[in-house]
């Protein structure tokens, strides 16, 4: 056994937390991954993603209070308190996207719509994969999911360009030019903070190790 692993094995419950709260993260991107295959009943899905998303503010108020009562934790409060910052952004974007869905009355969705919600619900698969192999610190695996979710953020990227190029040159509503353009924002906001969340996880990794 480590020294470190001895100087604190109780404080091991934050990789619980991370690993619950990203699991959590998951839950909601399906259900938004999974939406097209049902779009005449997203508000069925805004509801279910609406729960997640206060099941997660749960799991962040546990995680703030156990840390205000813990003094040596698995690695630096400031880059758990930015994970977990980061994770419980995610899940908050995935709901955002799922309530402008619902309440501006997207009645089907765009081709850009579902290639946003594949690269997300990779991105998130990705990062529960690394944040799973944190708690002993398997850097090999964690820079393999990192990387990919800065692939699937890059491909992102060049999405929401088209996308928004496509919209503009395509679609003659007003309305839901806006609506759309302010949906797409978001998704691609989700995208980067994935990418942000994997960098966090790889600067916790190369300190620790």
């Amino acid at each position: 056994m480590k020294i470190r692993d001895w100087l604190i094995p109780q404080e091991k419950i934050f990789f619980d937390f991370l690993e619950k709260q990203i699991i959590n993260v998951g839950k909601g991107v399906t259900f938004l991954y999974e939406s097209p295959k049902d779009f005449k009943n997203i508000a069925s899905y805004y509801r279910k993603i609406r729960k997640i998303e206060h099941d997660g503010d749960s799991i962040v108020h546990d995680f703030y209070q156990k840390l205000n009562h813990t003094f040596i934790t698995p690695f630096d409060h400031e880059d758990l308190t930015k994970l977990v910052s980061f994770f419980d952004d995610i899940l908050d974007n995935c709901y955002a996207v799922a309530n402008r869905l619902h309440f501006y009355k997207i009645d089907e969705p765009t081709p850009a719509l579902k290639k946003f919600f594949f690269l997300i619900d990779k991105q998130v698969f990705q990062l529960e994969k690394a944040t799973k192999k944190i708690r002993k610190m398997e850097q090999k695996e964690i820079d393999r999911s990192c990387i990919e979710v800065d692939r699937l953020e890059n491909i992102g990227d060049q999405l929401f360009d088209k996308c928004l190029a496509e919209l503009f040159e395509k679609e003659d509503d007003a309305k839901k030019i806006m609506k759309l353009r302010e949906i797409y924002k978001l998704l691609e906001e989700t995208l980067d903070l994935c990418e942000d969340a994997a960098i966090t996880i790889k600067e916790i990794v190369i300190k620790n190790i």
